[in-house]
């Protein structure tokens, strides 16, 4: 940061607790619109899965228990919101988690942020193939053209918007 003035910002002061509720805030927040406003529209096939930028950013972080709860919860409510069996979610948030916190480790020795990228394009991508799979065995059909739009725009807009579900502030995970 060129024009840093070398204190610290507000966000990167506040606690893991204060970030996951402000995380799972945002993700509710835009469930709310879509389901709301958007899904009225037609666009609903657009909007996206917000609750996975929590698990991929909070994996990035690192493994703790206080987010698998909020991702668990949040999995919960999609469930009943889209009428999926329930854990369907929760699973998949849970699966992104993990393989995006298998990335962590690395990502902080590497110096170019290629290795997060690759971690955060990889729990994106298993958590689609999975939720595919999901589809498939449990409801009868590989339609993916209802999902794939929701899933797409959520790995683009994560990576503006990673920094605000990144539960600690070691720069060295954002780079």
């Amino acid at each position: 940061m060129a024009f840093s003035s070398g204190k610290p910002s507000a966000w990167s002061r506040t606690g893991r607790l204060a970030r996951i509720i402000i995380g799972a805030a945002i993700v509710l927040a835009v469930g709310y619109i879509g389901v709301i406003w958007i899904a009225p529209t037609g666009l609903i096939i657009f909007w996206p899965y917000a609750a996975l930028w929590a698990a991929v950013g909070w994996g990035a972080s690192r493994l703790s228990f206080r987010p698998v709860i909020v991702l668990i919860g949040l999995g919960l409510a999609m469930d009943l919101i889209v009428d999926a069996p329930l854990g369907c979610w929760s699973s998949i948030l849970l699966l992104a988690f993990v393989i995006s916190s298998l990335f962590r480790q690395r990502a902080l020795t590497d110096q170019t942020g290629v290795i997060r990228f690759a971690g955060d394009a990889t729990a994106f991508v298993v958590s689609f193939l999975f939720a595919r799979w999901i589809m498939g065995a449990y409801l009868g059909s590989v339609e993916t053209r209802v999902i794939i739009g929701g899933f797409l725009t959520a790995a683009i807009l994560y990576y503006p918007l990673r920094s605000l579900f990144r539960l600690t502030s070691d720069a060295r995970v954002d780079t």
